[in-house]
């Protein structure tokens, strides 16, 4: 992965993919690269929590502090927020609790093929 950049092509690739009608998601915000800055600069529709904060929530104060803190902050500027790294009934029932949208990980299930993906199988387990 590379580091977003404040160039003017990053802005108006987001901005053409949007105006195309894609939504866009900040990935692994407040980990690596992904700051804060890049919620002033391009225009998101969903944060992802990432698994590092997710995963210890239950028993990690400062987890739980900073999993509240994004929370917070994304319910505030009406973003839409993805949990990463769901295993457990408990961690999916927290992050409901605390207001997350949406949620992926392991709990719901294993990385799949494309072809496993685009199975009927599949599809009639998501519904």
């Amino acid at each position: 992965r590379t580091p977003f950049s404040e160039h003017y092509e990053t802005v108006a690739t987001l901005s053409y993919l949007r105006d195309a009608g894609m939504l866009i998601a900040l990935d692994d915000f407040c980990t690596g690269h992904s700051s804060f800055k890049y919620i002033q600069q391009f225009a998101v529709d969903f944060l992802k929590i990432d698994k590092s904060f997710t995963h210890k929530y239950i028993k990690d104060d400062i987890s739980r502090a900073i999993v509240n803190c994004i929370i917070g902050l994304a319910h505030k500027l009406n973003i839409k927020l993805i949990a990463e790294g769901i295993e457990t009934e408990r961690q999916a029932m927290e992050m409901t609790k605390q207001g997350v949208h949406y949620q992926q990980g392991y709990l719901y299930s294993f990385p799949v093929s494309e072809e496993h993906f685009m199975s009927e199988k599949f599809i009639s387990r998501l519904t």
